[in-house]
């Protein structure tokens, strides 16, 4: 998806540039591809959770397993790694 974006936004000699030069339309798709890059990439961490590596979701697995906290009350097991540009872990690493 992002490459298709990326292709669309390149300046080529021998096609005109109706969408660099829309103004507000224009910015309207730039914001419309950032989302859909970024729900395309939050849905890939999503759907492939068990495959990631995480510390601290086990160590939360650790406390629920001694009894410390109900964790069928926290909603849905989602974590989202360091690596995940703008993620609570990854303003705190940074």
């Amino acid at each position: 998806m992002r490459q298709f974006f990326a292709y669309r936004l390149h300046e080529r000699k021998n096609e005109s540039g109706h969408l660099l030069h829309a103004r507000r339309l224009f910015q309207q798709f730039l914001v419309d591809a950032y989302t859909t890059i970024e729900s395309n990439r939050l849905r890939y961490l999503k759907l492939n959770q068990s495959s990631l590596r995480s510390d601290s979701f086990d160590s939360i697995k650790e406390s629920e397993n001694a009894g410390r906290t109900n964790m069928n009350e926290q909603g849905t097991e989602f974590v989202l790694p360091a690596s995940f540009t703008g993620g609570p872990r990854y303003m705190k690493n940074n």
